[in-house]
């Protein structure tokens, strides 16, 4: 029967057996083999010596047009000119290599040209390195020699045959930047142990085809004093950007954010977020740029790629987002009466209430975020501050009635108004009317003044009128009791708003004085008369 030795190795032994069933082997040469295994091509063996193993480069190659891993060597892996990639893609490379004498092992080094100073390639190991045929094949081992890059693929095959080394490389994101004119290659350097390259293995890439993808350049100019000119830049961090919704990237030191290798051709939106308030808040006022148009605060760039690429700049300006703050002046009536203020809110200004437009009732202007206060000065005589309210979104202003002042809470984009409501007062007259005209005084009480006192004589010493301003209310004057032989007799008010009241009995009037008007009201006193009768008797 054939006894299986070793791999690729038969020895061909007969074994007969005795008439008792016990074998008994019939050696016909004695055969003494010592055999060393070795495997050849095609799964030979030979004895130990007969050759060494060896893994020979036949071909470097890269692949025509853009692929995608994993690769299994049907891709168009060519050795002349790549044909054109875009920055920022991996390219795909093929060592095909024949195994000999296997198992075989060694390294082989990868050489990468750059432009001088200018990287065509990511200074990166290669990556998606594996081999087929069950062999391993992995990089280490990154150099650079002046502007070039190198690394070493270490590589074992078990067994003979064809088999491919894959690995990739990476173009920087601005490799169209270094087209001069010149090819760079790819080639094989230095090998060791049982790899073998006969002659020089290159591949061309020339640096002019690669196709330049686009950039979006955003810059973000802020006004920060009010002054309507953006003279400065956003500070680091200050501002991000989100390129068609994605990832927010934040200002760099020079108020920009570079959005490169942009895909696909066609039109991308950016919008803005602000993430630092330490210097103020900003709104948006106006965009410019170079294939960019605006939107509101949207922007929408338009990019292409190609062997000269279209891009795009894109320019936000935004200024302090300021509020709004508007005082108002109610004078109850409405009178052509100048009222002034005071403020830190704005420089100082007056306000009337009438038709007349040579001064308005109304103080609008923006301002800045944060903590000011309007102040009425003292008005007029006549006039009081009756009623102050500011209306706040935020509901963080306040009033103080007694001081005038209204402090004003402003965040950004928030609109506040205050309304400053004088009244002017009213008028109130007390006329005594004695009939006859006399020297005799009579008393008022109440509570529209203090207690006073008339006559209705042509002595100037006393008057027969009583007159001052009062402030808008109900209030009464009343007769204290007359003289002897004297009676009040008709008691009459005179009251524009019909209001006002009277009570002969009680000698009161009360008055119901409206805001500005005037109340008249006159007291008739009349003296008693004298009837004498005299008793004449004739004789007495």
């Amino acid at each position: 029967m054939w006894k299986r030795l070793g791999k690729g190795l038969k020895l061909f032994v007969r074994l007969p057996r005795d008439r008792r069933g016990r074998a008994r082997l019939l050696v016909a040469a004695a055969l003494v083999l010592i055999v060393s295994l070795v495997a050849l091509p095609g799964g030979g063996t030979a004895p130990a010596g007969a050759a060494t193993p060896e893994i020979t480069i036949d071909f470097l190659k890269g692949e025509a047009s853009l692929g995608v891993p994993p690769w299994n060597g049907s891709g168009n892996f060519i050795t002349g000119n790549l044909g054109a990639y875009p920055e920022g893609s991996i390219v795909n490379y093929r060592i095909d290599v024949t195994v000999t004498t296997a198992p075989a092992s060694g390294t082989v080094v990868i050489e990468y040209g750059n432009v001088g100073p200018c990287r065509v390639w990511v200074n990166q190991l290669p990556t998606g390195v594996s081999a087929t045929g069950g062999g391993s094949a992995s990089a280490g081992s990154l150099s650079s020699s002046g502007n070039d890059t190198s690394a070493i693929l270490t590589v074992s095959f078990p067994s003979n045959g064809s088999y491919f080394i894959f690995f990739t490389l990476k173009l920087t994101d601005d490799a169209g930047d270094c087209a001069t004119g010149s090819t760079q290659h790819i080639s094989i350097g230095a090998t060791t142990g049982d790899v073998k390259s006969a002659g020089n293995k290159t591949v061309p890439f020339p640096a002019d085809d690669i196709i330049r993808l686009p950039d979006i350049t955003v810059i973000k100019n802020i006004d920060r004093d009010g002054n309507g000119s953006f003279e400065s830049t956003a500070a680091a961090g200050e501002y991000c950007f989100r390129l068609d919704g994605g990832t927010c990237v934040a200002t760099n030191g020079s108020g920009q954010v570079v959005f490169t290798n942009v895909t696909p051709d066609g039109a991308h939106t950016i919008t803005e977020t602000q993430l630092d308030f330490t210097q103020g808040t900003y709104a948006f006022v106006s965009g410019s740029g170079t294939s960019c148009t605006f939107s509101g605060s949207t922007a929408t760039a338009t990019v292409a790629a190609g062997s000269t690429a279209t891009n795009a700049t894109c320019t936000f300006n935004n200024r302090l987002d300021t509020g709004t703050i508007t005082i108002i002046k109610d004078a109850v009536p409405n009178d052509a009466q100048d009222f002034s203020f005071s403020s830190t809110c704005f420089a100082a200004f007056s306000l009337d209430d009438d038709t007349d437009i040579t001064l308005s009732n109304t103080k609008t202007a923006s301002h800045a975020p944060g903590s000011c206060t309007v102040i009425e000065d003292t008005p007029a005589a006549g006039w009081n501050l009756t009623n102050l309210v500011c209306t706040d979104p935020t509901s963080n202003s306040t009033v103080n009635i007694g001081t005038r002042t209204a402090t004003i809470a402003l965040a950004a984009g928030e609109s506040v108004s205050c309304t400053f409501t004088n009244t002017r007062d009213g008028t109130i007259t007390i006329i005594k009317d004695a009939v006859p005209n006399d020297g005799q005084d009579f008393s008022f009480s109440g509570t529209c003044f203090t207690a006073f006192s008339l006559d209705d004589d042509t002595d100037g010493t006393l008057s027969n009128t009583k007159s001052a301003g009062h402030a808008p209310a109900t209030c009464t004057v009343i007769e204290d009791a007359p003289a002897a032989g004297w009676a009040l007799t008709n008691l009459v008010c005179t009251d524009p708003t019909s209001n006002s009241t009277v009570n002969i009995g009680t000698r009161t009037a009360t008055i119901a004085l409206a805001a500005g008007e005037s109340v008249s009201c006159t007291f008739t006193n009349t003296r008693d008369g004298t009837i004498t009768i005299i008793k004449d008797a004739v004789p007495n």
